[in-house]
């Protein structure tokens, strides 16, 4: 069991979690949804008026994945959710004329965020925050999930001004997937002819044991015959 925990958080982790933000792009795309118009940036793809507080059923495999997006020093391999386990990214507005906290000083415009899992603050482990306040800029945040939420194979979303883009993408979907269909087809041939080798040498040695097996067991018994 340990070993398999292990894998799966390395797995999250490695190669500056790549596997971690595709998979957790989806999902990431769904919250910046319901924060980006709290944070005056406008969205296509919002609600009129979106919720002030979204809440998430997940598996404990997503919240590994979740935070490993956002640095590796954010989740660790040893630890594994445990059961009930709760992480949260709550949007705060810096009031700059009100407040002269080591907080804002840290944050260039009037948002920022927190993250805290299972009651513990993890924002100072996010990568490009400080490490000493809880409260980090909105920007960092950005910085980090932004460049998951943007891809050259989502040719659908390109407007119709960047046909050439367009185009360009879905030629390098397309040779992507033939790449991989190809692979397979060839796998798939080369996989039948080994194991139909396998099964004639199998089948071969077979019947050869039982020939000799045959002969064998019946020179006793003709023995025995002519002995009596």
């Amino acid at each position: 069991a340990q070993y398999s925990m292990q894998k799966i958080m390395f797995k999250s982790l490695y190669n500056n979690a790549e596997y971690s933000k595709l998979a957790m792009r989806p999902l990431w795309r769904e919250i910046f949804t319901n924060m980006n118009p709290f944070i005056n940036i406008p969205t296509t793809t919002a609600a009129a008026q979106p919720p002030k507080l979204a809440h998430f059923s997940v598996h404990d495999t997503t919240i590994i994945q979740l935070m490993a997006t956002l640095g590796d020093r954010v989740w660790n391999l040893t630890d594994w959710p445990p059961y009930a386990s709760m992480m949260i990214i709550e949007i705060h507005e810096i009031l700059h004329a009100h407040s002269s906290s080591d907080n804002d000083e840290n944050v260039t415009n009037n948002f920022a965020f927190r993250l805290v899992y299972n009651g513990n603050v993890m924002t100072p482990l996010v990568n490009g925050c400080p490490n000493t306040v809880e409260l980090c800029d909105i920007v960092v945040l950005k910085g980090l999930i932004d460049p998951l939420l943007e891809g050259p194979w989502e040719c659908d979303s390109l407007s119709p001004s960047h046909d050439d883009d367009k185009s360009s993408c879905n030629t390098t979907i397309g040779t992507t997937i033939g790449g991989g269909v190809w692979s397979m087809v060839v796998l798939a041939i080369v996989s039948a002819a080994v194991g139909s080798f396998a099964t004639i040498t199998v089948l071969t040695k077979t019947k050869k044991s039982s020939t000799e097996s045959s002969s064998s067991s019946s020179t006793p018994i003709l023995y025995g015959s002519v002995q009596t």
